[in-house]
């Protein structure tokens, strides 16, 4: 037995071995879920898995650094280089940057400044902020029936469109977009195992690119 995989619990293990079929991993926070990540992952390698072919996603920059630096520390830097490892925007945006060479992104400021002025055409009393906020919540899966503020939320969107601009969201929104044009316009290497950081977290959108 790999020393690795004896720091782990029955249960833990299980986890780890089984990598061949779906699995979901329901634990409590500080009971080692990243680690059981980190040695399924060594283990799929072990077993002859090519590490092109994994990709673990996380919600946040701070989660996919740590557990790209754990994939470091227990394997030699060729392999935990090759797994893809980051968050769901930062997949999709270099997906569509493979596809269309360039994707310009809106900062902060230029969204704030979209939304100052759609807010001020439409005569609402509302902060930039909370409207953005409305928007991502109808990017990512709130029916436009269920918006406080639908029109101001197409109008912000048709303003960034305009500007051929792209927001976070807009990103797995786009390659889902993509790939229901054109399923062949993507990689031909697929990746053959994915992992799901928190998956719990995971919303329509992201819960439709993942399958």
């Amino acid at each position: 037995m790999a020393a690795y995989l004896e720091t782990l619990n029955e249960a833990q293990r299980e986890a780890v071995v089984n990598f061949r079929s779906p699995s979901l991993i329901i634990a409590g926070a500080g009971s080692g879920k990243t680690r059981v990540l980190t040695c399924r992952i060594a283990y799929m390698l072990e077993q002859g898995v090519d590490p092109g072919s994994i990709i673990a996603l996380t919600f946040t920059n701070k989660a996919a650094g740590e557990l790209r630096q754990r994939l470091k520390c227990a394997l030699p830097a060729k392999a935990a280089n090759a797994v893809h490892i980051g968050t769901f925007h930062s997949l999709c945006l270099k997906l569509l940057t493979g596809l269309r060479g360039k994707v310009t992104l809106a900062g902060e400021a230029e969204a704030l400044d979209i939304a100052s002025q759609v807010l001020r055409l439409l005569g609402l009393k509302l902060s930039p902020r909370r409207l953005l906020q409305e928007v991502s919540k109808w990017k990512n899966g709130f029916s436009e029936e269920a918006l406080e503020h639908p029109g101001a939320c197409q109008e912000y969107c048709r303003r960034l469109s305009e500007r051929k601009l792209l927001d976070f969201d807009d990103l797995l929104l786009e390659v889902l977009r993509e790939y229901e044009r054109d399923p062949d316009a993507f990689p031909s290497k697929p990746f053959r195992q994915i992992l799901v950081d928190e998956f719990q977290d995971c919303n329509a959108v992201q819960f439709k690119l993942l399958r």
